[in-house]
């Protein structure tokens, strides 16, 4: 994957973060983004995930949800997508920090 090196761009990305009491596929403290990778069992946990995605939304952690199909079929996409992201998080860091 495009993480495994534990950074994209400038930033670094960590594996398999607790916050509270989840834990996070990547996160990126100095973005404040989470990276959660879904499985197939996704569907079986929806109840699961809206909760905890509520209570990491709190701390201010924005979540990008990508299937491991996705990542297989349009990894291009994927990157594209998340550095795009990136930079609309840099934004709002900044504005904040204002």
């Amino acid at each position: 994957m495009i993480l495994k090196n534990k950074k994209f761009h400038k930033y670094k990305f960590r594996r398999q973060r607790v916050i509270g009491s989840f834990i996070l596929d990547f996160y990126c403290p100095k973005l404040l983004l989470w990276i959660e990778i879904d499985g197939g069992y996704h569907n079986e946990r929806q109840g699961y995930d809206i909760s905890r995605d509520s209570e990491i939304h709190k701390k201010w952690i924005k979540i990008l949800r990508f299937t491991n199909s996705e990542i297989d079929k349009n990894l291009e996409w994927v990157v594209y997508f998340l550095e795009e992201k990136i930079h609309e998080r840099e934004k709002w860091i900044e504005n904040l920090l204002e």
